[in-house]
């Protein structure tokens, strides 16, 4: 209950997922995928000291949530599931991505009601998650893409305000539909200077692979060189 009477203290993480995918991807298969959605959601109910964990899958993929709602309530947390399939047509990976997190925002009972929230590609888990949930302030966090001058949007932490106002409008959606959202996301933050991103302070410890089947898990070593890198600022936004 306290949790519909205190929203902006909530601790929230939506996961967003495609379980079928709706472009072509290396990795397809849509058994494989629900697996690898379901382990997370299982870990992050289990491990993560979230109040509310929101799912949001847009191809409408047959997902039995029920167990989740359940599994959560024994916890004394909540699960959320959206159906957000159908947002929108002619969507790539970027715009549909995009839309998703729009429309997750729109239906959902928690996300109107807290300024910040992290969100992470549902395929992945974050090991070191706990060491993200409780920052005291609602700015953004992202890290940054020096390679590609780009924000990372696997993991991040997300003010509501700026992400629905800016990150998420019209213009900045439009724009993925020549570029990425990664880029789109960078020129919405460089052109706007009331926006402030803080950096990450420990790197995200992933777990997982992308839809090319490139894996986000890193080595003990490499972790611990993304750690050095970022304490010198390789991975801080910068405009």
């Amino acid at each position: 209950v306290f949790i519909y009477l205190i929203g902006e203290y909530m601790k929230i993480l939506l996961m967003t997922g495609t379980i079928k995918p709706l472009v072509n991807v290396k990795h397809c298969n849509p058994e494989k995928r629900l697996k690898e959605y379901v382990d997370n959601i299982t870990r992050y109910i289990c491990s993560s000291n979230f109040d509310v964990i929101i799912f949001a899958e847009n191809s409408g993929y047959s997902f039995d949530y029920k167990k989740y709602e359940e599994m959560a309530k024994s916890k004394g947390k909540v699960f959320e599931y959206l159906d957000v399939s159908n947002v929108s047509d002619n969507c790539n990976m970027s715009t549909g991505e995009a839309y998703l997190m729009k429309e997750a925002y729109l239906k959902s009972a928690y996300l109107k009601n807290t300024d910040s929230f992290w969100k992470v590609t549902g395929r992945i888990y974050i090991k070191n998650i706990n060491k993200y949930v409780n920052n005291e302030n609602n700015t953004n966090i992202f890290l940054y893409s020096k390679q590609y001058d780009s924000i990372q949007t696997w993991f991040f932490r997300a003010n509501t305000n700026d992400f629905m106002d800016c990150f998420l409008n019209d213009t900045t959606i439009n724009k993925m539909y020549d570029s990425c959202i990664e880029y789109a996301f960078m020129d919405c933050f460089r052109s706007n200077k009331n926006i402030h991103i803080d950096s990450f302070k420990t790197y995200p410890n992933a777990l997982g692979i992308n839809s090319s089947g490139v894996p986000y898990t890193l080595s003990p070593l490499k972790y611990l060189l993304k750690n050095i890198a970022l304490k010198f600022g390789y991975f801080s936004v910068k405009r």
